[in-house]
């Protein structure tokens, strides 16, 4: 930075992705009808209630267009998105009228991709807004497409087709035993000493496979997903027994695909919940197949396959184009553009863009990964590293070497802090 980036203009620098539309990070997409419904539903959690209102909003207001941008409004403003959320009111355009608000406190960008989740968090924004001075229950009365066609329908009619075809937002998938413990390791940021029992279980439960249902219990009972979570107790179906519990408060769908977050937040409350009248260190004897296949043997010879030699991470290594890097950070981490232009700077000097980049050529013997070259020396702890090295940023050196720059973004917001703390405010990319 401080050779390369810190002295020149990155306005400049930037130029060519800055004057020209760059395309988002989850490209838009055209939704169908029934794939929103469960989208909504399974992936982000939305009452059944509230899904019929939204996929009735988005169907008349963008035809089920993420990428959808209406222009046509009268006083110049525009809509984004599957729900056509408007910068008049309630997100920002760089050639935005300064008189327009930005009520959500973000980029209408965010609105125009496959991903959903900054839509919905303006849309609850929206609805609070709405409620403040129309009264309770009116907020949806803010899209006029939903007082024309939706208010006064059916709903539930209007969504019967989907009853019949639901397909899972993030598609089941049957993992390498391996991969499922570099899942579990490296995106989920599980210990070692915890990710072989997990795949252990996973692999008598359910054969690895994370779209399984286990319907065959004498009492009626079912278990889904790579760890078989049973309705019985810790998750809800719509047809269960009316006195079968529901710990986790999820519905089990949610553990039937590749998209293992809800599994594990389930996991967790399982163990609390065993450990707390089973004893302490019990929790994983809720499994009948840790009991029966993995509590006695060697889980360090079980795992020797995968941990023997390197693995693969969960979200593969790439080269970004420059004007890529720069959308990422802008659109999908929400980073301001004055830094979004030093930190593109800094990745191209030091790993050429490459996420996958580990540099060993430190004289010390240290080594720093992927794109912002983040040192082992401070920052990252590897397994073979020096022990007098620190881990300041309390992450593993694997989580940078992926696509996935959450983990890198929250590491150098600690360098930052750090290097600020003892050199002094606006040194921190020095």
């Amino acid at each position: 930075y401080v050779n390369n980036c810190q002295n020149r203009s990155l306005d400049a620098y930037m130029s060519e992705c800055w004057d020209k539309e760059t395309s988002p990070v989850n490209p838009p997409k055209i939704f169908r009808k029934c794939e929103l419904a469960d989208v909504l539903e399974n992936k982000h959690n939305m009452p059944r209630d509230q899904v019929k209102s939204w996929v009735c909003i988005a169907e008349y207001e963008s035809s089920f267009n993420a990428g959808h941008i209406n222009n046509l409004n009268f006083e110049g403003s525009k809509d984004y998105g599957l729900f056509h959320i408007s910068n008049k009111f309630w997100c920002k355009d760089d050639d935005e009228n300064p008189n327009f608000k930005n009520v959500c406190n973000m980029s209408c960008s965010n609105f125009v991709d496959q991903d959903l989740t900054d839509d919905l968090d303006c849309l609850k924004v929206i609805i609070d807004d709405t409620e403040s001075w129309k009264g309770e229950g009116t907020g949806l009365t803010s899209w006029t497409d939903y007082i024309d066609n939706c208010q006064d329908g059916n709903l539930d009619e209007y969504l019967l087709e989907c009853e019949a075809e639901k397909p899972s937002p993030i598609s089941p998938k049957i993992f390498e035993k391996c991969e499922l413990a570099d899942v579990l390791e490296n995106k989920h940021n599980m210990p070692r000493n915890q990710v072989k029992s997990w795949v252990c279980i996973a692999e008598y439960e359910s054969s690895f496979n994370a779209g399984h249902i286990n319907n065959l219990n004498f009492e009626g009972s079912k278990d889904y997903g790579l760890f078989h979570i049973s309705n019985k107790f810790w998750c809800k179906d719509d047809d269960e027994n009316p006195n079968f519990k529901s710990v986790c408060n999820m519905p089990c769908t949610n553990f039937v695909d590749q998209d293992l977050t809800d599994d594990l937040d389930c996991l967790k409350v399982i163990i609390d919940d065993t450990e707390s009248w089973k004893g302490e260190g019990t929790g994983l004897t809720s499994w009948t197949s840790y009991v029966n296949n993995c509590q006695n043997r060697s889980l360090d010879v079980y795992m020797s396959e995968c941990w023997d030699k390197e693995t693969s991470s969960v979200n593969p290594p790439k080269i970004f184009r420059k004007c890529e890097l720069a959308d990422v950070l802008e659109n999908k981490h929400n980073m301001p553009r004055d830094q979004v232009k030093s930190w593109v700077c800094i990745a191209e000097y030091e790993s050429s863009f490459n996420a996958g980049h580990i540099n060993n050529l430190n004289f010390e013997g240290s080594k720093d990964y992927g794109l912002f070259h983040i040192s082992n020396k401070f920052w990252c702890k590897d397994d073979d590293e020096n022990p007098n090295f620190k881990n300041v940023c309390n992450m593993p050196c694997s989580n940078f070497v992926d696509q996935d720059l959450s983990d890198d973004l929250d590491c150098l917001k600690v360098i930052i802090d750090d290097t600020e703390s003892w050199k002094g405010e606006g040194t921190g990319l020095t």
